[in-house]
């Protein structure tokens, strides 16, 4: 789990020359957790444990172009959020 929320964490903050910071990682998983069910779930499925989106839309029967689509919101509302603790912390 831990080398699937670094590689997530280079999706959403850049590749880094070094280890992502537990505090960067904590607020990811926190975003994570305060997204709505429906996102929170695309992304677990997809990022975290591995599965395609055919194969979720094979045993959800939701088109690929849904769970597409679904996935990319998560990653754009979890980008807001990080987005707006960094200029917080700033």
């Amino acid at each position: 789990m831990e080398i699937r929320l670094v590689q997530f964490s280079e999706l959403l903050y850049g590749k880094s020359d070094n280890s992502y910071s537990d505090c960067m990682k904590n607020e990811l998983k926190q975003a994570i957790l305060k997204l709505k069910p429906l996102y929170r779930k695309i992304i677990f499925v997809i990022d975290f444990e591995g599965y395609t989106y055919k194969e979720i839309s094979l045993e959800t029967g939701i088109p690929e172009g849904t769970l597409m689509s679904r996935r990319h919101r998560a990653i754009a509302l979890l980008y807001k959020e990080l987005e707006s603790k960094k200029e917080y912390n700033n």
